[in-house]
């Protein structure tokens, strides 16, 4: 087993394969009254309402990047297999209302540059705003390229 990175979520990088990368995971949710009762978000892949959260700790496996050219995923979308379950929100007229009794899956976790400061619990690596350089991003996809050539890359995150 390759555990090639390894993220403390109380600080602001990443370590990959003994380089210090920067990453945030700064999310905009109703528990901290950042995210509007009118910005809903769909959790992946049930496309249930629910309030984002910061990424799961554990140990996710890596997946092969993917070139994305939206603002808040480019240039690149490092996959990764974690997942938890979450809360679902009634929403009416548009508008949060509560948190049900019902759960569903979310996942889509990942690493990526973004133009925004916050991530829906992804890990937002380099600086803001940095997504048509992001050397941080780009030297990564390199070193995970070649590595799941030969072995499968796992990130522990605590």
């Amino acid at each position: 087993m390759n555990v090639a990175l390894h993220w403390d979520r109380r600080q602001d990088f990443l370590v990959a394969w003994d380089r210090m990368i920067p990453c945030s995971c700064d999310v905009r949710n109703l528990e901290n009254g950042r995210r509007k009762r009118d910005e809903i978000v769909y959790s992946l892949p049930h496309h249930k309402p629910y309030s984002p959260d910061v990424f799961p700790v554990g140990l996710w496996q890596l997946g092969k990047p993917r070139v994305r050219t939206d603002c808040y995923r480019a240039p690149f979308f490092i996959p990764t297999n974690a997942a938890r379950m979450t809360r679902v929100w009634e929403v009416r007229n548009g508008l949060y209302v509560r948190a049900t009794d019902e759960w569903t899956l979310d996942e889509d976790f990942g690493l990526h540059a973004s133009s925004s400061p916050t991530t829906l619990g992804c890990g937002r690596t380099g600086e803001v705003g940095d997504i048509y350089e992001a050397e941080p991003v780009r030297w990564m996809v390199r070193k995970l390229q070649a590595t799941l050539m030969l072995d499968t890359v796992y990130m522990e995150v605590i």
